[in-house]
């Protein structure tokens, strides 16, 4: 008898409907903290390749219709992504989903999903809209200004100045098929160390002498467009980054000397002034080889190799677990916890 089979049926009422007997999925079961502790209870399990639940089931159990006691015993609720894929379901995932551009630019921008980022194209002396050369916004993530693009036409790349135009009213109320965003044009006030009280603000491109702060990719105030700082394929770009194994602030920064990650530059504006931080040395290529970038393609990669370890109950105790299953599901029976499971 499979899981959903167990559960009791109700009458659920419609408005303006008569009422139909359904099974009351709203019942759900799990094992009790002192179960899973127990690790005699369970056996350790690696997934090969392809292995679908009901294989395993199979394999340990006899029985391919039990493949509910692995979801259930390593609390596995959405199959889809907590499930390990296989190498051709994760060949689909890099060449269909995740086909497009991830875009690096140093402003803090307003983008949106479904925004459409065009290439300026300035040949000729004359800037104007290459309009063979695009992409729609697909996400936008605002910590590591990085914007990924899909849909596309001809290829975005590293030192491209683009355009971002969205479908709608402007924030001056007019309406229009597409029109600029804001944004662009950015200057900033920057700290010039960590802890600092007061900032240096830049008001464009400066190497950073006679008093002035380093900032060679600032962009003049009032620009309209931004520059792509870095354009890699959203499988290729960097989502964290690691330092010996640990997770670090993607706006702290590497000292070579120590041989160590301080500080924390983070601020919702241009990262053209924060020129010693992770994320600023990723974007301009500089990034010390102590410091491991994670690319989407590695996140995935990562997540499937950590869901391939699961844990199997017991053959023995698959007895017990029915028995108290066809309990707790049963009609009018109120929350409690027995041996293995709890309601």
């Amino acid at each position: 008898m499979s899981y959903f089979e167990r559960m009791p049926k109700i009458n659920y009422p419609f408005p303006d409907f008569p009422s139909m007997e359904m099974l009351d999925i709203f019942r759900r079961v799990s094992f009790t903290k002192q179960t899973l502790k127990d690790t005699g209870n369970f056996i350790q399990y690696t997934v090969i390749d392809g292995e679908k639940p009901e294989d395993i089931a199979f394999k340990m159990y006899q029985e391919p219709s039990l493949w509910w006691v692995l979801l259930l015993a390593n609390n596995i609720v959405d199959y889809e992504n907590e499930w390990p894929k296989s190498q051709r379901e994760l060949a689909n995932i890099f060449d269909n989903f995740m086909k497009g551009r991830s875009l690096y630019v140093m402003e803090d921008l307003p983008v949106k999903r479904g925004d459409v980022v065009v290439r300026r194209d300035v040949a000729g002396g004359t800037a104007s809209l290459d309009m063979e050369t695009y992409g729609v916004v697909d996400d936008y993530n605002r910590l590591l200004h990085k914007i990924n693009l899909k849909k596309t036409r001809g290829t975005i790349e590293t030192d491209d100045e683009i355009y971002i135009f969205r479908k709608g009213f402007t924030a001056q109320g007019s309406s229009g098929a597409y029109h600029p965003i804001e944004g662009f044009g950015q200057v900033g006030c920057f700290r010039q160390w960590h802890g600092s009280s007061s900032c240096q603000e830049i008001l464009g491109p400066t190497a950073g002498y006679d008093g002035q702060a380093h900032g060679p990719y600032c962009c003049t105030a009032g620009s309209t467009f931004a520059i792509v700082q870095r354009a890699e394929d959203i499988k290729n770009s960097a989502v964290k980054f690691k330092f010996k194994g640990d997770e670090v602030n993607p706006y702290a920064l590497y000292d070579d000397k120590t041989d160590g990650v301080s500080g924390d530059f983070f601020e919702l504006q241009s990262l053209c002034g924060m020129t010693s931080t992770i994320l600023y040395k990723w974007m301009k290529n500089q990034l010390s080889p102590a410091i491991n970038p994670i690319t989407e393609q590695d996140e995935i990669f990562n997540t499937n190799d950590r869901n391939r370890t699961i844990n199997l109950l017991s053959p023995n105790l698959v007895p017990q677990l029915l028995e108290e299953i066809s309990l707790l599901l049963g009609p009018g029976v109120p929350r409690g916890t027995l041996r293995l499971l709890q309601y």
